[in-house]
């Protein structure tokens, strides 16, 4: 099989937080402008007391082997202010060329306030100036009351803003749409929450819809392991099913960490791949030191784009400190 890089970077930080520095191959999520997977860097820092932050980006999009991308290059921005001591209100710019020509544009806006400890509300939204009109946007606001937590959001997300996924559930539930829902959550005991979650998606001028139910069990009072079960239906257009999902998280030793995801999702439409596809994935996390990490994690199933897969996954990390 084929193997290639998919972070290879080094990442400088201030020890008392006033910025930081990441150069190299990286994956780069800022503001409300799409995330990017890029050879180059990207720098931020703390302005002013007060609470003004900048963050600046720049290099070109990954390509495989790390060949020369010719003139393919993005540059891009967030500029961020804090808002008292409960908000935070940003303002973001991307820019991207492919062989010298126009390819990606646009700017976003973000807000996250908390005006009273029961209540939040968050913004998120960007507007694409290559093809003009809001490429993505999601507002959500939550109540927390006694063990229960409310939420309802809306959001809309275009084509371009799609990601790669493999898992199942991200991969047919991630689709161009605009949708209306609500979420509860309730903390039924001090390490068992309760999640419910539905809405009304439109895609492709119909209407469909989708719910869940999921179960979060946390193995001890910190979460270091958990395990999850969870049952979801989604019967919208092109992309209907009906599917489980598992996981688990659990500390092996004291610097063994063990994790397992499993799912099986039954489609309305089989497109001549079977009528129920799997996929899992297992991992191991190991910190043989405070400053060493290191992982490896393997994939397999079936999905709409193949009949079979199997991936593989390395991670290795260390930190130095003055």
């Amino acid at each position: 099989g084929a193997a290639d890089a998919l972070i290879a970077a080094v990442q400088l930080r201030d020890p008392r937080h006033r910025g930081q520095l990441r150069l190299g191959r990286i994956v780069l999520s800022t503001g409300a402008v799409r995330p990017v997977h890029m050879d180059g860097g990207a720098a931020s820092g703390r302005l002013t007391a007060w609470g003004t932050a900048l963050e600046i980006f720049g290099g070109s999009p990954v390509r495989p082997h790390f060949a020369n991308p010719g003139y393919d290059w993005l540059v891009g921005a967030r500029a961020s202010q804090t808002i008292g001591k409960r908000g935070t209100l940003g303002l973001a710019y991307y820019h991207r060329r492919d062989d010298g020509h126009l390819a990606d544009e646009e700017v976003g806006l973000d807000l996250a306030a908390m005006p009273y400890d029961w209540f939040d509300l968050a913004l998120v939204t960007a507007y694409d100036l290559v093809s003009p009109g809001v490429s993505d946007a999601k507002l959500s606001s939550s109540i927390r009351l006694r063990g229960f937590r409310t939420e309802l959001f809306a959001s809309r997300r275009s084509p371009a803003r799609i990601l790669p996924a493999t898992s199942l559930f991200s991969a047919l539930g991630d689709i161009p749409s605009d949708a209306l829902g609500a979420a509860l959550r309730w903390r039924a005991f001090p390490r068992l929450d309760f999640l419910l979650t539905g809405a009304l998606r439109r895609y492709d001028e119909e209407t469909g819809r989708e719910g869940a139910v999921k179960v979060l069990l946390r193995l001890d009072d910190i979460g270091a392991g958990a395990v999850t079960l969870e049952a979801r239906r989604q019967d919208i257009p092109f992309a209907a099913f009906s599917g489980v999902r598992a996981t688990a998280r659990v500390p092996v030793r004291a610097r063994v960490t063990a994790s397992a995801e499993l799912e099986i999702v039954v489609p309305d439409d089989p497109r001549g791949r079977g009528d129920v596809w799997p996929w899992g994935l297992v991992a191991v996390t190991w910190r043989p030191t405070e400053r060493w990490e290191g992982a490896a994690a393997i994939e397999g199933g079936t999905s709409s784009e193949a009949i079979a897969q199997v991936q593989g996954l390395l991670r290795l990390t260390r930190r130095w400190e003055p």
